[in-house]
């Protein structure tokens, strides 16, 4: 018989097999085209071992989604000693970075997740995860005299994150590029800090929509974006 710990690590080692390969099928074929048995089949395991060790395909898509967060926080837990502004940005970039490490498995993912109704409740719980992260990030404004006091945390993570997915939906549908979705996400979130941010970091955030806000232009307007500076 295998001992606990030597069972518990097999168990963990095809749990990964089997995560690593989902993300190589929603690649090649969308989350639509992910069928339990291809996975299975590619894994070296069964269809029944997939439902005990991961769950059915909504479980799946989930613990996905939690390796995405899991290593987005990872990024601001490197950044714990900065300011408010500091980990709001590096939240920022450590989403950016974990999109585009595999852009295509990402918008398969995101595309699905932000625009179906299919996995209400799963949403909800991913919302609500990122939504507590960065009223976090708040929350340590607030005491370190950065941020308004009369703000809600929540209620201004909640306008942040809405901002978030609207951009992750124009990237994921193809509709803004790389650099796009970096500007849009810097100068959107900076409009929302710049309404509850104090002193130094409100300058800060300012200089920030400066920098970013004419990249962010839809760019099918055929706008002219005013000179920088302006």
């Amino acid at each position: 018989m295998l001992k606990p710990r030597l069972l518990e690590r097999q168990k963990a080692e095809r749990r990964a097999r089997i995560l690593a390969v989902a993300r190589k099928l929603i690649t090649r074929r969308g989350v639509a085209g992910l069928t339990m048995r291809d996975l299975a089949a590619e894994s070296g395991v069964s269809v029944p071992t997939i439902y005990n060790l991961v769950g059915g395909k909504s479980a799946l898509l989930f613990a996905l989604l939690q390796e995405m967060v899991v290593r987005i926080a990872a990024g601001l837990s490197r950044a714990s000693d900065g300011s408010f502004l500091d980990q709001a940005f590096v939240l920022v970039e450590a989403a950016r970075r974990e999109l585009l490490a595999s852009p295509r498995y990402s918008q398969q993912l995101v595309h699905f997740f932000l625009s179906t109704d299919e996995e209400s409740a799963v949403r909800r719980t991913f919302d609500e995860q990122h939504v507590a992260v960065m009223a976090e990030v708040i929350r340590q404004g607030q005491r370190q005299g950065q941020v308004v006091d009369w703000i809600d945390p929540c209620a201004a993570s909640g306008a942040m994150y809405s901002l978030w997915t609207a951009t992750l939906i124009r990237w994921a549908k193809g509709e803004i590029d790389e650099a796009g979705m970096d500007a849009c996400l810097r100068s959107g979130l900076g409009l929302v800090l710049l309404g509850i941010a104090r002193g130094a970091s409100r300058d800060r955030v300012e200089a920030l929509i400066r920098e970013h806000q004419h990249a962010a232009l839809p760019q099918t307007t055929g706008a002219q974006a005013p000179a920088k500076g302006a």
